[in-house]
């Protein structure tokens, strides 16, 4: 079974458009490119991310990936989702990944999981 850091790896944009939309894709990458991603770490139950993604406020992201499947949760409570922080969130981990770039592991009590 794949991790989350291979379906990463292997993630092209046409599938990231699939999974959210063109227009979160887009305005997902913006946002990760002015480094609007901050404090990105896995979860502590699993294979998942959680990020805060500052745009005009903060808002918390938790990505999960359970089964092969991607799932989003974000402060901002979208309509549709996932939405563009949660897409930013893939894009910075997949630099991190290309990078090899340590990412720490969540603490099980971390405030983001209650802003979601």
């Amino acid at each position: 079974m794949n991790s989350l850091a291979d379906v990463c790896r292997e993630l092209t944009w046409g599938q990231l458009a699939a999974w959210s939309n063109k227009a979160a894709v887009l305005n997902g990458r913006k946002l990760q490119q002015k480094g609007a991603v901050s404090g990105l770490s896995k979860t502590s139950q699993g294979d998942g991310l959680l990020a805060w993604v500052s745009e005009e406020e903060p808002f918390a992201v938790l990505i999960e990936f359970e089964e092969g499947d991607l799932f989003a949760q974000c402060g901002c409570n979208p309509i549709i989702t996932p939405c563009e922080h949660a897409v930013a969130v893939i894009i910075d981990y997949i630099v991190h990944l290309k990078r090899a770039q340590k990412i720490p592991v969540a603490e099980r009590n971390d405030p983001r999981l209650y802003l979601i």
